[in-house]
């Protein structure tokens, strides 16, 4: 190994750690060692931990046009909201309980249409709705949200080539992303550099 791969590999291993870190509520094994660890963790387990975690690594704009300015008081909570997989949101119901990101509650809702887009900071969006119907097609939601300051995350193929902003994959049992760094920073968000950091590099629509 080079020594430029050596060093981008301890870079990567030591954002991680202080990504999972910024999760004290998370299951203990995967604090412990979340590389060797996660693959015993279900998927809806871990996709929780990172929704919470991308909340923690993001910056909101204040003063923004849309329901998903920076929250203005200590009691205006960050709202995660998900699209489909309803054992996911109950996980993560569960999760964010009594979480504080930034002084702010968490709250986590479900998206049944359009209506609920723009009230959330986080959009997580399944590829299948739910059994009921409800939910919002990721296209249809990724025009409703083109230029708000909407952190949208799927693990659906081809997302980020759709317009989304974090792609959710597996690979060798463990979950990891993708990040279109320049459509977040177009939107109004900052991404901390630790999360940038744990991402493969993206450019979309080149």
């Amino acid at each position: 190994m080079s020594r430029r791969s050596l060093i981008v590999r301890l870079a990567r291993r030591s954002a991680l750690a202080l990504f999972w870190l910024g999760m004290p509520a998370l299951v203990p094994c995967l604090l412990a060692d979340p590389q060797t660890k996660s693959a015993v963790i279900d998927t809806d387990t871990a996709t929780a931990a990172y929704l919470l975690n991308f909340l923690r690594f993001t910056e909101w704009p204040t003063g923004a046009s849309s329901g998903t300015s920076r929250p203005s008081s200590a009691t205006t909570p960050y709202v995660i909201g998900v699209s489909g997989n309803r054992p996911l949101l109950d996980k993560l119901i569960r999760l964010v309980e009594g979480q504080l990101v930034r002084g702010h509650p968490v709250h986590a809702v479900r998206i049944r249409d359009e209506t609920d887009l723009t009230a959330c900071h986080l959009a997580y969006f399944s590829p299948t709705p739910d059994d009921d119907g409800l939910g919002v097609p990721i296209q249809a939601a990724l025009r409703a949200l083109r230029g708000e300051p909407v952190l949208t995350v799927s693990p659906a193929p081809a997302f980020l080539d759709q317009g989304g902003l974090v792609q959710l994959y597996r690979t060798d049992s463990h979950l990891r992303f993708d990040i279109a760094a320049e459509a977040a920073r177009a939107a109004g968000l900052t991404l901390n550099s630790r999360l940038l950091a744990l991402a493969r590099p993206v450019t979309v629509g080149k």
